[in-house]
């Protein structure tokens, strides 16, 4: 645990390949949100390849930081790889998982209002450990090893 804390570009190198294989193997999985009135379908392969992109770059961030000798904070690593994958995690589970509420008209919906403040709530997470990754880089940049 140790070693990827220090070296955190590990994990994010190794997820690019898990992240495709979930796209590629999940191609029939919708990923959906409704923002107001518009009604957003995206399927899971479409959107594994930009998270695929995303993680090499901020791998490739981290393995910068550690080729160019710059000292990080492993506290907000630690946050950041937290954050993400755990925000992640909730982002594409959730649809899964079945609220135990009572029966209405319409079955689809019932508890659609829960999922999507779920969502929302996981996607908020993600781009909040992102402004954690940002703080870390330039933090790291002008801190002397």
């Amino acid at each position: 645990m140790k070693e990827l804390i220090q070296k955190p570009h590990f994990i994010f190198f190794g997820a690019i390949a898990i992240v495709i294989a979930i796209g590629v193997f999940s191609k029939n999985h919708t990923f959906d949100i409704n923002i107001e009135d518009t009604y957003f379908v995206i399927g899971y392969f479409h959107i594994s390849l930009p998270i695929s992109i995303f993680f090499g770059l901020i791998g490739l961030g981290y393995w910068l930081m550690l080729k160019g000798n710059k000292k990080l904070s492993k506290w907000l690593s630690l946050i950041h790889i937290i954050v993400t994958f755990g925000g992640l995690f909730v982002l594409f589970v959730i649809p899964y998982y079945t609220f135990t509420e009572n029966e209405s008209a319409f079955p689809l919906y019932h508890n659609y209002a829960k999922v999507n403040m779920i969502k929302i709530i996981a996607i908020s997470a993600i781009v909040f450990g992102q402004m954690i990754y940002l703080i870390n880089l330039v933090t790291g940049i002008f801190r002397k090893r």
